[in-house]
């Protein structure tokens, strides 16, 4: 998450930065997880954000499915359920160390409803929250109104529980994420939720 990382230097506190594709990190392949997490044991981080990718457990990609041919079906939720595994895997071994552990997805991905999602918000102290991004300045472009884009976010910090459990106070109307594009757009955390993060820990 470049935002966050990227704020959270600028505030005084460093930073390991971020693993994923755009890094070098392939988690579909297992050679990249095992050196991320290898990586992660070396750094010792306080606190770990994850954010596999929603696509695969999402309401609108579950209505696509039966449209896709079996083959390439099964391997998107297989690739899917890879990264969600290996997210569950980092986000325990965080939180074990009793350390700071954030996990987000959208409020209504079925990842929720995962086993491995499930067994680990029964951990002591672990929580579910939403977040109302529209109450954190979510606007897909400078002259579009607020996206409310409803947002899960599993944390082990009271703290920053408190900060992130915002809901719509309902005085505004919403841009509406359909489409590609827009979908695309809004996966940037706006400014607000950057802040959240940071002064919460």
């Amino acid at each position: 998450m470049p935002r966050v990382t990227k704020l959270a230097q600028e505030m005084g506190h460093e930073s390991a930065g971020a693993y994923d594709i755009n890094n070098g990190f392939d988690f579909t392949t297992k050679a990249d997880r095992r050196r991320c997490f290898e990586e992660l044991v070396r750094m010792d981080p306080d606190v770990l954000l994850v954010s596999p990718p929603c696509g695969p457990f999402s309401i609108i990609q579950e209505l696509n499915y039966p449209k896709m041919g079996q083959r390439r079906a099964v391997l998107m939720l297989a690739e899917g359920v890879s990264h969600l595994e290996f997210a569950m895997k980092v986000y325990e071994w965080q939180v074990r160390r009793g350390k700071i552990a954030i996990f987000e997805h959208p409020d209504r991905s079925k990842a929720w409803e995962e086993e491995r999602v499930q067994r680990i918000l029964r951990m002591l102290q672990v929580e579910r929250v939403r977040a109302d991004l529209c109450e954190f300045g979510l606007r897909v472009s400078p002259g579009d109104g607020p996206s409310l884009k409803p947002t899960g976010f599993m944390v082990n910090s009271k703290h920053l529980a408190r900060r992130l459990a915002k809901r719509c106070t309902g005085s505004h109307e919403h841009q509406v994420l359909e489409g590609g594009t827009r979908t695309k757009q809004a996966e940037v955390y706006p400014p607000g939720l950057c802040k959240a993060f940071v002064k919460g820990l």
